[in-house]
């Protein structure tokens, strides 16, 4: 009977690590450029967990309110214990994940994985790739300080110059009408 005190042993008694141990070193570390999407999509993984658990505890604390989520930015901050830094890890985590994601697409490209029998893979990478830079838009303006105000009109703006879908885009990152709006 395998020693459940300790974590070693608490798994070991669950289950079979021993063979997963076993082929984790039977398959050993990817050299050159071939193993950067392997270790990218781990750390990708790892910061989008990383993300989901700073958020919620930032989540308990704040409130979606227009009139006053520059205030309650402020007061998750200032009063919430650690606050502080569960916000700044949650943002530069936020930064991370983006520039990550974007280096594993750049990787999959460059080591040709984006070719057949791997092309659903490579479209759902691409999707995720620009639903993180969507979630990092939004997490961006949400605090709603003048910062957060200037950043959301020039990417708007931007996005609103593209030819065909740019008006499109531009609506569905307002949330609606132009008018009103940012």
């Amino acid at each position: 009977m395998a020693d459940t005190t300790n974590p070693r042993g608490f798994f070991a008694a669950r289950y079979d690590t021993a063979a997963l141990a076993a082929r984790m070193r039977a398959r050993g570390v990817p050299r050159g450029l071939g193993g950067a999407p392997q270790l990218l999509t781990a750390l990708a993984l790892f910061l989008g967990a990383f993300e989901v658990v700073t958020g919620a505890l930032l989540g308990l604390y704040y409130r979606p309110d227009t009139a006053a989520a520059h205030a309650l930015v402020r007061h998750v901050v200032t009063n919430v214990p650690y606050g502080e830094l569960f916000r700044a890890l949650h943002a530069r985590g936020g930064d991370l994940l983006v520039v990550t994601v974007w280096a594993l697409v750049l990787a999959t490209v460059l080591t040709q994985r984006h070719t057949r029998p791997r092309e659903l893979a490579w479209g759902a990478l691409v999707l995720t790739a620009f639903a993180t830079l969507a979630e990092a838009f939004t997490g961006s303006v949400l605090p709603w300080s003048e910062q957060s105000a200037v950043a959301a009109r020039v990417a708007t703006e931007t996005v609103g110059t593209l030819p065909l879908v740019g008006r499109w885009l531009r609506r569905v990152m307002l949330g609606g009408d132009e008018t009103g709006a940012v």
